[in-house]
């Protein structure tokens, strides 16, 4: 009998490759939140494997923003927002993917400008001023 790959694969999800640039926020009891960034390098609909600028906290909280390939019919682009926990450390790391989200790039930059006291209104961050 012959098997491929996919016989000996333990997730319940496949997984797609996905090369994007993701920017990371830790989240543990007792400590102030940390950020990083790093490099997605494939997903499900329920997990994620990435690389980091360090190694991160096994079984943490995480909140992951990457920038998505597909903008919206008026050139917006889009953020995806997953959260979930860290599950394997090291070269590469993994977490859970339990709650998800997209956002549009106009409400990452209008939420930057205004704490850096810009003000900008939302026309000029996205086309269509969404």
């Amino acid at each position: 009998m012959l098997t491929t790959g996919r016989d000996h694969e333990r997730r319940g999800k496949r997984r797609f490759p996905l090369r994007r640039q993701l920017r990371y926020t830790i989240r543990e009891q007792g400590k102030p939140p940390a950020t990083g960034a790093g490099m997605s390098t494939d997903m499900s609909s329920s997990g994620m494997q990435f690389t980091a600028d360090r190694e991160l906290p096994l079984h943490a909280y995480i909140e992951i923003s990457l920038s998505w390939p597909v903008t919206l019919a008026n050139g917006c682009p889009l953020q995806l927002v997953a959260r979930g926990r860290i599950v394997r450390t090291g070269m590469t790391q993994a977490c859970t993917i339990r709650g998800v989200g997209f956002r549009t790039q106009s409400r990452v930059l209008e939420a930057a400008s205004e704490f850096a006291g810009l003000g900008l209104p939302r026309e000029s961050l996205c086309p269509s001023g969404m």
